[in-house]
């Protein structure tokens, strides 16, 4: 059959001639019917993979818009995408020491800037022709709102250049009073600091700092007014005491040694390092330097003249001089220095009250001093005794040369007052019609030489002796003041507890 085929069609086509075109057109035909077969094999594909993403659409309707949940469930809260955020910057360690440090750089910009115009004509800058060249030079250390607030109202722009019009005195630290640094937050703190002037005024300094950009700046200044601190009566007495006890103890340290050598203290400073926290140096020093001796590496006490203090045991007046000052005065008594006038000063140095100064001075007032009251009682008690002795042997103990107290008492004339004299022998003589009597022969108590006493001063005209002696026996006397003469005013015997 291929045979016959075959020559069948050499016949029909043996006059026929395959040109290029022709081939071309054989290639054609044969390539659209390969597309044609690619193409409906692609379709039952494509067809399936539309269905596919059809149904997962479905599907993820169906879950998001809580179709299959049931009744009363609780719907699913998406939750917020996570994004990432940077870590705030560390802020740098900051202290006491940085804080004084940036106040220190404030206070010498500002110095530098009032400065640079205080000498010049009218106050004008010589070096500064804008109010910005100005602020440049705080804005390391300081916020733009704190430098444009504390230049406000000191600088003027105008058109002749730039011109200081206030030299007031600005918020500032001050290095020699004590001070405090609060953390408020890591990026955050507060510094705080009480400041006591000479004059009595007590200003409360704070400053703020925060760490912006990457540096620690002042972010806020103010100074607050507070009422003057006050010092009680019985807290100056107390620093006195402590004067007292802390000298006293420490010259103990050198009384007892060869050459009043100080076995504690080697230096004057050290010395002096004992009264510091309760005394001003400019008291301490020149009270001590010249009974103090460094010598080969040791310390020595100069036996001098003592040094003034207060008497506990005596009157004195305390009265506020100024705010932030007090002084207490005292008058003094004695054989060695005569009448004096203590006076001591105490000031508020930074929060401190301390003792400033103590000075005396010679006082005029008329004054009975040991020797005098002594004189006093010693004459009393002869004229007592040769008084006595007119009653002593006579019959009944009559008196032979008195007739009455008041001739007794004659004797007694500008020794005593007219009030003792009406009772001090009361106890010892009695008058009667015919005549005076001793009531005993027993010898009254009088002052001994042999023990000691003590006068103190009660006013400007009063003053108490008392005596100790044996069997616990204490004698007692007053004397007052009476024109221009001391006078015994009171004597008493009491048994001591």
């Amino acid at each position: 059959m291929k045979k016959l085929k075959a020559e069948m069609l050499k016949g029909e086509l043996s006059d026929v001639e395959f040109t290029n075109e022709m081939k071309r057109d054989v290639v054609s035909s044969f390539e659209k019917k390969k597309s044609a077969l690619r193409f409906r094999g692609l379709m039952p594909a494509g067809l399936s993979a539309a269905v596919l993403v059809f149904f997962s659409m479905g599907i993820y309707w169906l879950v998001n818009s809580h179709y299959t949940e049931q009744p009363g469930d609780t719907p699913k809260v998406e939750e917020p995408p996570i994004v990432d955020t940077p870590d705030p910057p560390v802020a740098a360690e900051f202290d006491e020491g940085m804080a004084k440090a940036l106040l220190d750089r404030y206070k010498d910009t500002m110095n530098q800037v009032i400065e640079n115009a205080k000498a010049e004509p009218d106050l004008k800058f010589k070096s500064y022709s804008e109010v910005e060249d100005i602020k440049e030079l705080f804005n390391d250390f300081m916020t733009r709102g704190l430098i444009d607030e504390i230049l406000k109202g000191r600088i003027e722009e105008r058109q002749e250049g730039l011109y200081l019009i206030s030299t007031e005195d600005f918020d500032i630290y001050r290095k020699e009073s004590p001070s405090t640094l609060e953390k408020i937050s890591e990026t955050d703190y507060q510094f705080i600091q009480n400041q006591n002037f000479d004059d009595g005024r007590v200003l409360k300094f704070s400053a703020s700092f925060e760490f912006d950009s990457g540096n620690w700046k002042i972010t806020s200044m103010e100074s607050e007014e507070l009422s003057p601190p006050q010092l009680q009566e019985q807290e100056a007495v107390d620093l006195l005491n402590k004067y007292n006890t802390v000298r006293e103890t420490a010259f103990e340290d050198a009384l007892d040694q060869p050459n009043f050598k100080f076995q504690t203290y080697k230096t004057k400073e050290e010395f002096y390092g004992l009264f510091l926290d309760f005394m001003s140096r400019e008291e301490i020093e020149p009270t001590f330097s010249i009974r103090l001796e460094e010598k080969n590496g040791s310390l020595f006490l100069v036996p001098m003249d003592s040094v003034r203090t207060f008497w506990p045991e005596n009157p004195y007046v305390f009265e506020k001089a100024a705010d932030g000052e007090y002084v207490l005065t005292q008058i003094q008594e004695g054989d060695m220095n005569g009448r004096e006038k203590l006076t001591v000063t105490f000031k508020n140095m930074d929060g401190t009250w301390k003792i400033t100064s103590i000075n005396t001075e010679t006082d005029s007032g008329i004054w009975l001093s040991q020797r005098d009251a002594v004189d006093l009682l010693q004459e009393y008690h002869s004229i007592l005794e040769n008084v006595f002795a007119d009653a002593i042997g006579q019959p009944e103990n009559k008196f032979k040369n008195y007739q009455s107290l008041e001739q007794i008492n004659k004797e007694f004339e500008g020794l005593a007052s007219r009030e003792f004299l009406n009772t001090h022998l009361s106890e010892y003589v009695t008058e009667k019609n015919d005549g005076v009597y001793l009531l005993t022969e027993e010898e009254p108590i009088k002052f001994s030489n042999q023990h000691q006493s003590k006068l103190g001063r009660i006013n400007d005209i009063e003053y108490k002796l008392t005596q100790q002696q044996d069997d616990n026996i204490v004698y007692t006397v007053s004397f007052k003041l009476m024109g221009d003469k001391w006078v015994i005013d009171g004597l008493s015997i009491s048994e001591a507890n």
